[in-house]
């Protein structure tokens, strides 16, 4: 957004990847992560996104870590989840009139009716020029993930459970003049058992 880099704390990128690591290096060894990018990570804006390159993955060296694209199917534990950075919402509610922003389980419905996560050319999200469509959706996932408008909301569709992850940001004075409160610092966690999901509220924590 305008001005967004009077607001950063480490204007170097490989610098922000570096912090990033530090951090994540203090989660427990018994947790695996997975890492998917989005439009502002050091990749190709256009879509579909490869994973990062080597020199930031060998940052987060000697951590149970997975790097993947956007979008990617993954399986844990015989459950399968699509997991999509979400930036198509934004095409959606241009398009589509009774979608909301603020409403991202409700865009993430639609995408899967339609089977594709990002059918509008020309519009928020760039696409890239490839042979095969890797936005579509083609295979009904147990799980479907999003990420993107930094509000964090869950819900159920025909036997897919739907989760829009939060962000850790606080609220941007971007965001401030558009008059959006993000749902900041809140971390959805899915039973992959039974499928439950448990919102964890991190805001008050220091």
């Amino acid at each position: 957004y305008p001005n967004q880099e009077n607001e950063l704390a480490i204007v170097d990128v490989y610098r922000q990847y570096e912090a990033l690591a530090e951090q994540l290096s203090l989660i427990p060894d018994y947790i695996s992560m997975i890492i998917q990018p989005g439009n502002h990570d050091a990749v190709r804006p256009a879509e579909p996104q490869p994973t990062f390159e080597k020199e930031i993955q060998d940052l987060f060296s000697g951590m149970d870590m997975t790097f993947v694209g956007n979008p990617c199917y993954f399986s844990l534990h015989g459950v399968e989840i699509l997991s999509y950075h979400g930036q198509s919402l934004l095409d959606y509610v241009t398009n589509i009139q009774h979608l909301k922003y603020n409403e991202p389980v409700e865009i993430m419905k639609v995408m899967l009716r339609k089977h594709h996560l990002a059918p509008t050319y020309g519009g928020y999200t760039p696409l890239a020029p490839e042979h095969l469509d890797y936005m579509v959706i083609d295979r009904i996932p147990d799980v479907f993930v999003t990420g993107h408008v930094h509000l964090a909301q869950y819900s159920d569709y025909r036997g897919v459970k739907l989760i829009n992850a939060s962000s850790w940001q606080a609220q941007t004075s971007y965001q401030k003049m558009l008059n959006f409160i993000p749902d900041s610092a809140k971390l959805p966690i899915i039973d992959l058992k039974t499928g439950n999901v448990t919102m964890m509220d991190f805001t008050n924590c220091r």
